[in-house]
């Protein structure tokens, strides 16, 4: 099988005899980890990315993943009905403006797969979005914290000012019954 051939799929495996889906995990052991940075940029990168809805092609991308498997391989892929498939109305990112959105910004992201030659395919890891995501909710958090504070600071500035005006009316009114 040809080395670029990638195989996406969602799984049921059979757990203790029951069906369960499984999740992807990965190993994220602080031991084996070194030159750990708090570099990830969160809004800046999330806020340029493009959500788009598009329809796939998937005839055309299963001639790409077999172009190098044998003659009988490929005759059975060719017999597939891709009407239905090629329907599907579907949500994501393209590949390409993720990458140049990395690129606008000097970020080093592993969620996009670059092709290796001319007939790979772009792909992206969606589950590697999670943690700039993350990062750009911190950041919010941290703007929503900041305009509490001055939220709570004008409120008192309002309070005080209503006090004064109240107690400038207070003695306009004194004057005026004075005057009559």
């Amino acid at each position: 099988m040809h080395s670029h051939f990638r195989i996406y799929l969602l799984t049921c495996i059979a757990i203790l005899g029951q069906d369960r889906q499984v999740g992807w995990t990965t190993i994220s052991d602080k031991r084996f980890k070194s030159n750990i940075k708090d570099d990830v940029p969160g809004l800046e990168f999330i806020k340029k990315l493009k959500p788009v809805t598009y329809f796939v092609d998937t005839r055309m991308i299963t001639e790409n993943l077999i172009r190098n498997m044998h003659d009988t391989i490929k005759a059975t892929y060719r017999k597939t009905d891709f009407s239905e498939s090629s329907t599907i109305k579907r949500t994501g990112f393209l590949a390409q403006d993720v990458e140049g959105t990395c690129q606008e910004i000097g970020f080093d992201f592993d969620g996009v797969n670059i092709p290796k030659d001319k007939e790979d395919l772009y792909s992206l890891s969606y589950a590697q979005f999670v943690v700039p995501l993350v990062k750009a909710v911190q950041e919010q958090e941290l703007k929503i914290e900041e305009l509490n504070i001055e939220i709570g600071k004008q409120k008192q500035i309002n309070e005080e000012k209503d006090r004064q005006l109240n107690d400038l009316l207070k003695r306009i009114e004194i004057i005026e019954l004075k005057l009559k």
